[in-house]
């Protein structure tokens, strides 16, 4: 639930000023991102964190939809690999020879083994040759091994060049991930994109947010809720674990 409150609205001059500034910070940034900056890159490959887990097998999935329906648009020699990477060969190799009975031309699914607690974390990314991981493996607050940042996936990515993408709704993950000056100096020095939170909170929060600024002057302040849908298709251990970690954690209970 996303709701606005004390919003002031906009008269149509001033909102036709605010939409061409909007614009023109967007050209911007599309301009000078680091994923234009990816001559060289192999974006061919997409690593899938938890690939044949609940948020993973959606997005695998979607990928597939994408790809489908943008085929007419890409270059006819394109062939994009999805890396199906988990702890369990067994269940990658499920899910990809699924994904890959219905197959849609320049597109192809693989299993990786890929243990992000392991010490071979680093050699396992840099071997599997992907330019791009998306990290749906959660709860994203853990520590790897026990110690460490809890960034290592994404360090290890920027460190390589590689784009990265996770899906954590944690609010302080989330805001350190993105106070890690470590993390930023990383990819900006190899030129790769790293962004969390890529998720319902805060990731289409912020989309919908962004997109209703443009009708108005002042947002003062924006309240937001989320709660997993239990009575959808089975929640996946790692989204209970997230749960569970809010327990005996104090909260603010909202009425009318």
């Amino acid at each position: 639930m996303i709701s606005i409150i004390r919003c002031r609205s906009v008269e149509k001059r001033q909102l036709a000023s605010i939409k061409k500034n909007d614009a023109s910070a967007r050209h911007f940034v599309r301009r000078n991102s680091n994923l234009n900056r990816s001559e060289g890159k192999k974006l061919d490959k997409v690593l899938v964190i938890g690939g044949y887990g609940n948020f993973g097998s959606i997005i695998c999935k979607r990928l597939k939809q994408t790809v489908k329906e943008t085929r007419d648009f890409l270059p006819k020699e394109t062939h994009l690999k999805v890396l199906v990477a988990g702890r369990s060969p067994e269940k990658g190799k499920e899910m990809a020879s699924q994904l890959n009975e219905s197959r849609v031309a320049g597109l192809e699914y693989l299993p990786w083994k890929l243990d992000v607690e392991a010490l071979n974390l680093r050699e396992n990314i840099e071997e599997s040759g992907a330019g791009i991981v998306i990290h749906t493996l959660g709860p994203f607050e853990r520590k790897v091994r026990g110690e460490g940042t809890g960034f290592e996936v994404a360090e290890v990515c920027s460190s390589l060049g590689i784009h990265y993408l996770d899906l954590a709704d944690s609010t302080s993950f989330v805001t350190e991930f993105e106070g890690c000056k470590q993390l930023d100096e990383l990819a900006k020095k190899n030129g790769s994109v790293c962004i969390s939170g890529v998720s319902t909170v805060p990731g289409i929060s912020s989309a919908v947010m962004d997109e209703m600024m443009k009708d108005y002057e002042e947002i003062h302040s924006v309240r937001q809720s989320i709660s997993p849908g239990f009575k959808t298709d089975s929640r996946g251990v790692a989204t209970i674990k997230s749960v569970f970690s809010y327990c005996g954690k104090p909260f603010n209970i909202w009425r009318g």
